[in-house]
C-alpha cells in the first residue's frame, strides 16, 4: 500500500474539524465515476507515491503537536486499499478518529463500504462518484454523524431552489 501525499484539511474536508488529510494512491476501474474526469487522476495508479511506511514517522510527528481532531482518508480510493496494510498502519499512529471519502456509491456498495468501516473503525465515510454535471444527488455522509452545511446550500443550487 501506497500513500502519495498528506495534508492539513481546515475544515474543509471534515466540516468543523482539522483533519491530517492521507492520499492513497490506487484506484480499481470498478465504479461508475468517468476516470478522465477525476480530480486526482495521479492517484489512480497504485504504484505511486511512496510505501505507507515510509510515512509512519512524520505523521507521528505531525500528530505530537495535538493540532488535529482527525484523519480523513482520501485518494485513489482509501477502500480499494489492503486492509490488512490499513490497520497495521493505524496500529503504529496516534488513536484518532477516522473519516474517509469514496467514489463508491452507497447504493451499489453499502455492504463493502460498511464492512472496510467496521474493520477501521471509520466514523463516517462520504460516498458517492463523482458526477461530470456536479450533481451532489449521489453523495453523502453513509452514516450522517456530519452535516456540512455547504453541502446543503450547493445541492440545492443544483436542483435548481433558490
Amino acid at each position: 500500500m501506497r500513500i502519495n501525499n498528506i495534508q492539513i484539511g481546515y475544515g474543509n474536508d471534515i466540516p468543523g474539524k482539522t483533519s491530517l488529510n492521507i492520499y492513497f494512491a490506487g484506484c480499481l476501474s470498478n465504479k461508475k465515476c468517468d476516470r478522465e474526469l477525476c480530480q486526482n487522476k495521479q492517484l489512480q495508479d497504485f504504484n505511486n507515491g511512496k510505501d505507507y511506511n515510509e510515512w509512519i514517522e512524520n505523521i507521528n510527528l505531525l500528530m505530537k503537536t495535538g493540532f488535529f481532531d482527525c484523519y480523513c482518508l482520501l485518494g485513489g480510493e482509501p477502500l480499494d486499499q489492503n486492509i490488512e496494510d490499513m490497520k497495521n498502519l493505524f496500529k503504529q499512529l496516534q488513536q484518532l478518529p477516522i473519516y474517509a471519502y469514496s467514489g463508491y456509491d452507497i447504493d451499489d456498495n453499502e455492504d463493502k463500504i460498511r464492512e472496510y468501516m467496521k474493520d477501521l473503525n471509520i466514523i463516517d465515510v462520504y460516498a458517492g462518484h463523482y458526477d461530470e454535471n456536479n450533481n451532489f444527488n449521489n453523495q453523502r455522509w453513509i452514516n450522517n454523524t456530519l452535516k456540512d452545511p455547504n453541502f446543503e446550500v450547493k445541492n440545492n443550487k443544483e436542483k435548481g431552489a433558490k
